[in-house]
């Protein structure tokens, strides 16, 4: 049996870090999106349906944020339209995380209780239900288990 060298530690150790922060980092990444870099709502309208900048006619892209004293909406944006995760804080709080793709719900969509607990997940599709679909109790034990297909259990 062939012993390691210190390097050859060394260097499994700062592998497993890395792969173990980048696991930490994943696991939690929408608790970050209220930092990331975003322009603030107010400074644009909608205008046929579309997001566009206040005096513009361009359909905006990037990061939006919309600000209340108990909760903040981030949510990217493409061509003016939502596109990409979006997460919508209460009091400091994830409450819900969700995917969107030109402007419709497409993925996974999370909701959270006041003090951080999961209360449901649901797959959409072109704005509809579909997928699997679960929900919890307030002790985080699961409630009903169930699938939707074009918003029809």
């Amino acid at each position: 049996m062939k012993h390691l060298s210190r390097k050859q530690i060394f260097a499994v150790a700062v592998v497993g870090f890395i792969i173990m922060a980048v696991v930490f980092l994943y696991s939690c990444r929408y608790r970050f999106y209220q930092y990331f870099p975003a322009r603030e709502y107010r400074e644009f309208v909608v205008d046929d349906g579309l997001l566009v900048e206040r005096g513009s006619k361009t359909a905006y892209s990037g990061f939006v944020r919309d600000q209340t004293q108990d909760e903040m909406i981030v949510r990217r944006y493409k061509n003016g339209l939502p596109d990409g995760a979006g997460v919508i804080y209460r009091k400091g709080l994830i409450a819900e995380v969700g995917h969107w793709q030109q402007g419709l719900r497409n993925g996974k969509f999370m909701l959270f209780s006041d003090n951080g607990t999961l209360l449901e997940t649901a797959e959409f599709a072109a704005d509809k239900r579909n997928g699997a679909s679960r929900e919890y109790f307030a002790d985080g034990s699961l409630r009903v288990k169930g699938g939707y297909l074009n918003d029809r259990k």
